[in-house]
């Protein structure tokens, strides 16, 4: 049986994989029956139609469906971005680049700023 789901902010095809279906296993074939690539960075609102008869594992879905749970781990645009600079711990800077405690830089911006600023 045919089904369609909206998607949240920040869920990809393997958040609605998971919680539709129970597993990931179905990921590629979610991904070609709605005519889109398992990367696809998905708007919220975005309608994906899914066979609701190739439920994975029922106990996975139904937990998720009793407690409202909506997993939604896809990255951000600042996160993204971090991850494209090709910089590792080799390269950063305590204090600077490399900060840990209460004060930590959330955006990409925030960073380039304390950069500037030293």
């Amino acid at each position: 049986m045919m089904k369609t789901v909206k998607t949240q902010n920040k869920q990809n095809l393997f958040d609605i994989s998971i919680q539709e279906l129970g597993g990931v296993e179905k990921v590629f074939d979610l991904a070609f029956n709605n005519g889109v690539s398992v990367t696809t960075d998905l708007e919220v609102n975005t309608e994906l139609e899914l066979n609701s008869s190739t439920i994975i594992n029922n106990a996975i879905v139904s937990f998720y469906k009793q407690r409202n749970i909506k997993p939604a781990t896809a990255s951000t645009e600042a996160q993204n971005e971090l991850l494209n600079q090709n910089c590792g711990i080799g390269c950063m800077i305590i204090g600077l680049t490399f900060i840990v405690g209460q004060d930590t830089p959330e955006t990409i911006e925030e960073i380039r700023l304390l950069n500037q600023a030293s």
